[in-house]
């Protein structure tokens, strides 16, 4: 983002912990032991506590399925 604007990397910053406080943005950091992904979730609406759980549950499910069927080869 900070590449695509005229504004400095300390006010995107800024601007990104923000619309993470007001529940427009949510991360999900992940791990199988072998380092950190970072997942980013976007949303023109602010996404509810309900509605995160929803996509976190389908997300870990989703995990779980891609480490089940990687460990069956």
């Amino acid at each position: 983002m900070v590449t695509r604007t005229t504004d400095g990397v300390a006010k995107v910053r800024k601007q990104y912990k923000e619309l993470i406080d007001a529940s427009y943005i949510r991360v999900i950091k992940y791990s199988e032991g072998k380092g950190v992904e970072t997942y980013i979730f976007a949303s023109d609406t602010k996404m509810t506590d309900l509605f995160w759980s929803h996509v976190e549950e389908k997300f870990y499910n989703i995990k779980n399925q891609q480490k089940l069927s990687t460990e069956k080869e």
